[in-house]
């Protein structure tokens, strides 16, 4: 799997990485976003709901579980999986018709991690994690074909956060690769 690994430093930077992201979205991609509660998942969810064009305000739709954006380029399903108990409540809430190939919109999922069936579906994993005050690690790894061409269009894009010294994007190594720490 490649992967990609980015240093923000604010939730400003972190919302602009999902803005970049939005710029190579198409119809039928599945993003999942994990890490702790406060690591930004909503924010970079905020910024690529701005990439595509959404004027609605982006919140967690941690009660409501799916929140559609209709306003941007292409549909959003805005999915936050924290309050299911198990997989069979997908299917409640239409997530396997919405994040699907074919779909006519683009489905980012909250918590997607808590599923295995939602992660094996994923072209992208976004994970979050604090790494002090209001820097961010983001790890953008893919999982499918799909996901390696979004990696790729993404590093393109995301040349904003090696503009100075205190950002990184370093591609990590390959499972396995001699240069693997």
């Amino acid at each position: 799997m490649s992967s990609l690994q980015v240093i923000t430093q604010s939730a400003a930077e972190t919302a602009e990485l999902g803005t970049k992201l939005a710029e190579c979205v198409q119809p039928g991609d599945l993003i999942v976003l994990s890490g702790d509660l406060g690591a930004g998942k909503t924010c970079f969810a905020a910024g690529l709901a701005r990439g595509l064009g959404v004027v609605d305000s982006v919140t967690s739709p941690t009660f409501t579980v799916m929140k559609l954006y209709e306003s941007g380029r292409i549909p959003l399903y805005h999915f936050d999986l924290y309050r299911l108990d198990d997989a069979e409540q997908l299917y409640d809430i239409d997530f396997y018709e919405l994040a699907l190939p074919g779909s006519p919109g683009v489905a980012l999922v909250e918590w997607g991690d808590m599923f295995t069936e939602v992660v094996q579906r994923a072209d992208l994993v976004v994970t979050l994690r604090i790494a002090g005050g209001s820097e961010r690690r983001v790890e953008v790894l893919a999982h499918t074909a799909r996901g390696k061409e979004l990696l790729k269009e993404l590093l393109e894009l995301a040349a904003f956060v090696t503009a100075t010294d205190s950002h990184s994007v370093t591609p990590a190594p390959e499972p396995g690769s001699r240069h693997e720490q």
